[in-house]
């Protein structure tokens, strides 16, 4: 395991969440537990509307893994953020040395020309919305949230109106069409963050860390599903993902299972930092597949070059996002008998709660903090440093 302390201190992040003139929610990924400090200023209109380290009430942290912790940082200012303002922020990370670190030192490459602090703007109309859906890292086309980056850019330089929000409206990650260079990241952010695995029951690996020592890790995992004709049936309605013109022809052969492998995809989906830790090699990829993984590893470093400027957009305009079907899985609960067959395997419905879990504490939390509070509440409890706790209790909560 490598040393904490050579890990960057923010993993993923920072996003933008619900922003308004009473709150702004601010979300990201750390390597450490840390306490927060936190300012919201407009230096040209002298207007300083928050500056204060953050309490229990108004961040909330769950631990993922051994280096890995989610934030959810929501402030409230003293005073109503004039609507219109742009609003500059400033985040300090603050260790158990009560050494303190800028958001803008520890994430390289957050600004935009001439600027010394990220910011937003907090609209009270909406006139100016940009949308996007169906992120796929390995598909053959160019990142559309880098197309975001450069309309922030131009409107900070006031050519173009700033966007009140940016509506990401589904598939922000793919957990059912994974490209085997991304498998292979993913592997190995697991291993060096210790993010926590889990026990299967159901499967023909007892424990999700297991799935990788497996010979059919690598585009051959439907057959990972058990040998018995009721998981027959679930492996016919579960990974019957549709042919699309994608590099791969069959969408479900490293779908996710774990919440461990869906944590590290949401990491190197949104943030540059591990892709400069990882290697993708393909020698743990069967000879048969090699070919194929060279021609995704293509797009895939195409994707990961791309990420700061994904960053430093998701860092300047509140975000707001919804789960389409590839965030948990292609067809997800599209019939009455898709349902039956998946919710009625113990296996199966693990790994739909997992992509559950996922996007409620990636995507869902952000939206709208308060209104999520009772479900936090609810389920916080089974997260511990050790791992998840009554794991399939967890995910009946989500499910509910």
């Amino acid at each position: 395991m490598q040393p904490a302390q050579t890990f960057p201190q923010v993993l993923a992040g920072p996003i933008i969440r619900q922003a308004n003139a009473e709150q702004v929610s601010v979300w990201m990924i750390t390597s450490k537990k840390y306490r927060f400090l936190a300012k919201l200023f407009n230096p040209e209109l002298h207007k300083v509307w928050f500056e204060s380290e953050l309490d229990n009430q108004q961040v909330s942290t769950i631990q993922v893994g051994e280096h890995a912790f989610i934030n959810l940082l929501t402030i409230n200012p003293v005073s109503h953020i004039d609507c219109g303002s742009r609003v500059s922020y400033d985040i300090q990370l603050i260790d158990e040395k009560q050494q303190a670190a800028s958001i803008t030192e520890v994430c390289a490459k957050l600004l935009y020309c001439g600027q010394s602090h990220p910011s937003f703007v907090v609209s009270k109309s909406i006139k100016r919305i940009l949308h996007g859906s169906c992120r796929k890292p390995h598909h053959n086309s160019d990142d559309g949230l880098c197309v975001v980056d450069s309309q922030l850019q131009r409107a900070l330089a006031g050519e173009v109106e700033p966007p009140n929000l940016l509506m990401m409206s589904g598939d922000q990650i793919y957990a059912d069409d994974v490209a085997g260079p991304t498998l292979v990241a993913i592997k190995q952010t697991i291993e060096q963050l210790g993010l926590f695995h889990e026990e299967l029951h159901g499967a023909v690996v007892s424990n999700s860390k297991e799935i990788f020592d497996h010979a059919d890790c690598y585009y051959q995992r439907p057959e990972l599903l058990p040998d018995t004709s009721a998981t027959d049936n679930t492996y016919r309605n579960f990974f019957a993902g549709k042919r699309k013109p994608i590099f791969t022809s069959v969408n479900a052969n490293n779908h996710l299972v774990s919440f461990a492998e869906v944590i590290a995809m949401y990491i190197l989906t949104w943030s540059p930092e591990m892709w400069q830790i990882v290697k993708l090699s393909d020698a743990d990829i069967p000879p048969v597949f090699q070919s194929k993984f060279a021609q995704e590893k293509v797009a895939i470093d195409k994707f990961s070059a791309g990420l700061s400027q994904v960053r430093r957009a998701l860092a300047h305009v509140p975000v707001y996002m919804i789960f389409d079907d590839h965030d948990v899985t292609d067809d997800w609960n599209l019939t009455r008998g898709w349902e039956e067959a998946v919710y009625q395997n113990e296996f199966a419905k693990r790994i739909v709660g997992n992509a559950l879990i996922g996007y409620w504490l990636c995507q869902g939390w952000g939206n709208k903090p308060d209104i999520l509070q009772p479900l936090h509440t609810a389920c916080k409890a089974h997260f511990s440093h050790h791992g998840i706790t009554e794991h399939d209790a967890l995910v009946d909560k989500l499910l509910a």
